[in-house]
């Protein structure tokens, strides 16, 4: 498991994300960090792309809202934050969209990393961050990206109409270098009718590289407990998420918790 300090919680706030002309700010010297470790990054990894990043500008929570401004930054910073957290005085909060999808055959559905990507080999929800086209209006639709992100890294289509009576998590890294929303989602498939659609779009110019392979894990607590002890390496918010949603140990609304972690 890969250990970070992160919490997750539940929600019911609406959240509203707004993109906004602003750029992240940094100084020259950190900028030639960023450089420097990027070209060490593309040499071990050229698969990589260093693209647009959106990070928290701003940050409001109300009783019945959360409101985020973004500003724009790169993947370059987001990933020199992460291998040098200690000397990033300016960190890239990253906003992700993410779900965990349960199948009519009452599996949870995730996502092994290619070696492809930054994390290779980590077991995680479907989803990733956003990007510019995800916005109308200048606001974020969550709803449409999680579709997005489930497809080019699936090929899986999901209706939005799944997602009408979804409940959602927050997840919360650190110092707020991650900021996720994740729904839970019922679908009306089995597992092996997924596995078979991934395996076809693997075959087909349109699969972006980003999974290996889907992992399925039955939505029982001597599964999930079996899960969490094999080993895989996992993103660090899967355990405390699949124990909530299979109700072995319940979150705590984001209001019992340390709003000042948000």
């Amino acid at each position: 498991m890969i250990e970070k300090n992160c919490s997750v919680y539940k929600n019911d706030r609406k959240i509203e994300i707004e993109i906004t002309d602003r750029d992240v700010i940094l100084p020259n010297r950190l900028k030639k960090c960023i450089e420097n470790n990027w070209e060490e990054c593309v040499k071990n990894n050229p698969s990589l792309f260093n693209g647009l990043v959106f990070s928290i500008d701003e940050f409001n929570i109300y009783d019945k809202t959360i409101n985020i401004k973004l500003a724009k930054s790169n993947y370059a910073h987001y990933t020199y934050m992460l291998n040098h957290k200690n000397n990033c005085e300016i960190l890239c909060k990253m906003i992700a969209v993410g779900g965990l999808i349960k199948t009519k055959d009452n599996m949870f559905l995730l996502g092994k990393m290619s070696q492809k990507t930054s994390f290779p080999g980590i077991v995680q929800c479907i989803g990733g961050g956003v990007s510019k086209d995800d916005f109308m209006d200048n606001r974020l639709n969550m709803i449409s990206t999680l579709q997005r992100e489930i497809y080019e890294e699936t090929g899986i289509i999901i209706r939005a109409k799944f997602f009408k009576h979804s409940s959602n998590y927050i997840i919360v890294r650190g110092d707020m270098e991650l900021f996720g929303i994740c729904y839970l989602i019922e679908i009306p498939l089995y597992s092996f009718q997924l596995n078979n659609c991934f395996l076809k779009y693997k075959k087909g110019n349109m699969y972006d590289g980003e999974l290996d392979d889907l992992v399925f894990v039955e939505n029982s607590p001597k599964a999930i407990i079996h899960f969490l002890s094999r080993p895989y390496e996992f993103v660090d918010y899967l355990g405390q998420l699949l124990f909530d949603a299979a109700e072995i140990s319940p979150l705590p609304n984001i209001w019992e918790g340390n709003n000042r972690e948000i």
